[in-house]
């Protein structure tokens, strides 16, 4: 298994993968002849957008160089401040800001595992952190580090043809599954289910799994912490046979989703599966961003089930994660319980006659304050929690 450091601060990183360099040649530092600065990028074409590294440029000594695989190596700006990469094997967070050319980007968890020899994973890592510039040629993002001494460049991802399932090859080997579980539980455990039969015949509604891997945490974790990942085509077979289309609209909808990447994701109403644990209504969906993994491309947010018009508290509140591998062949979905310091564990008497008075205004108005809080407002951190579903790698046998 490989062994996975994790990082809090930008500025560790940078220390530590400061001696990197790109092919034989180290990070050039600013030259009196700087590489041209591209158009500034309007925020709206930037973000929501998987990019792919595809260029490398040096201002001294002048050099252009190819990247190979730009799909191990992308960034996501979210439209909340933040973003997240994938370099290679490993996954990283932080926050952002643009300001017409001049940009920064501030990394945050981090996970460290080794990619290779040949792998350029901490020489993106270590030049996103040095970013100064951003720009668009044509329809190329441009990232511009130390004022023009290099040059990062970008294409859109076809993400449209993630998702066209291949063959997999055979059943997962619980064995091979790996994940970081960032400090949250002392240990993991993945375990093959067998398969539940589809029953619609007790409320709330249909429910029914094909077989598929569960994977639950130890000490130190919350009850209801855990990760489901089903084979896609055995779960659309399993509920269409039984004409229920409910499982096949609903991958539909969250594929649609990683697709075509609207600017902002929905604030309620977002596909969730298993329906074994979505249990009522997604009436809050709050800090939702895209979530991209070397496994895998997803969503997460942070949300809540109801079956009736109650008050938004910690009671009820989880991290939901929900991918798709990138092969097509299987869903992945983490549901973590989570606390936010601006909710309580119950609901107050003025939240209550909130509820009572104008249910959808109250509503709205908790969805406002959620979305407003900052990572270390929540316990867990979200980014811990993407830092550890991202962390998941596994294979078939």
């Amino acid at each position: 298994m490989k062994k996975l450091s994790y990082l809090l601060t930008a500025v560790l990183l940078v220390g530590i993968l400061s001696s990197c360099s790109f092919g034989s040649a180290s990070t050039p530092q600013p030259t009196s002849a700087p590489l041209p600065t591209a158009p500034a990028a309007s925020p709206a074409t930037v973000k929501g957008v998987t990019w792919e590294w595809i260029e490398f440029s040096e201002a001294q000594p002048p050099s252009v160089k190819s990247v190979p695989a730009p799909e191990k190596y992308t960034i996501i700006f979210n439209t909340d401040g933040t973003f997240n990469a994938l370099a290679d094997c490993n996954a990283a967070a932080g926050t952002y800001v643009i300001d017409g050319e001049k940009a920064s980007l501030i990394l945050g968890p981090v996970t460290l595992a080794e990619c290779g020899p040949d792998s350029y994973s901490s020489n993106f890592l270590n030049l996103l952190g040095q970013v100064t510039k951003i720009g668009m040629e044509g329809d190329k993002l441009v990232l511009v580090e130390n004022d023009g001494a290099t040059k990062m460049v970008f294409q859109s991802s076809t993400a449209p043809q993630a998702f066209a399932m291949q063959p997999s090859g055979g059943k997962i080997d619980p064995a091979s599954v790996q994940l970081d579980t960032k400090g949250l539980a002392s240990t993991f455990q993945a375990v093959p289910i067998s398969a539940a039969g589809y029953d619609n015949t007790q409320p709330p509604g249909p429910v029914g799994l094909p077989d598929h891997i569960e994977i639950t945490f130890g000490e130190g974790s919350p009850t209801g912490a855990i990760i489901y990942i089903m084979p896609v085509a055995d779960y659309r077979k399993l509920w269409e046979v039984n004409g229920d289309t409910g499982v096949t609209g609903t991958l539909a909808k969250l594929e649609s989703l990683l697709v075509e990447k609207p600017e902002k994701l929905p604030q309620w109403g977002l596909p969730v599966l298993p329906f074994e644990r979505a249990v009522g209504a997604n009436d809050v969906a709050v800090q939702g961003i895209y979530l991209p993994s070397g496994l895998a491309q997803g969503i997460r947010f942070i949300g809540r089930f109801s079956q009736d018009q109650s008050a938004v508290t910690n009671s009820n509140l989880y991290y939901i994660y929900l991918g798709l591998s990138n092969d097509g062949n299987y869903l992945i979905a983490f549901f973590y319980p989570i606390t936010a310091n601006a909710l309580a564990a119950t609901a107050s008497a003025e939240d209550q006659q909130s509820v009572s008075q104008d249910f959808q205004a109250y509503l709205n108005n908790k969805i406002q304050q959620l979305n407003a809080l900052r990572g270390a407002d929540f316990t867990p951190d979200p980014a811990t929690l993407d830092a550890l579903i991202q962390s998941l790698t596994f294979t078939t046998k």
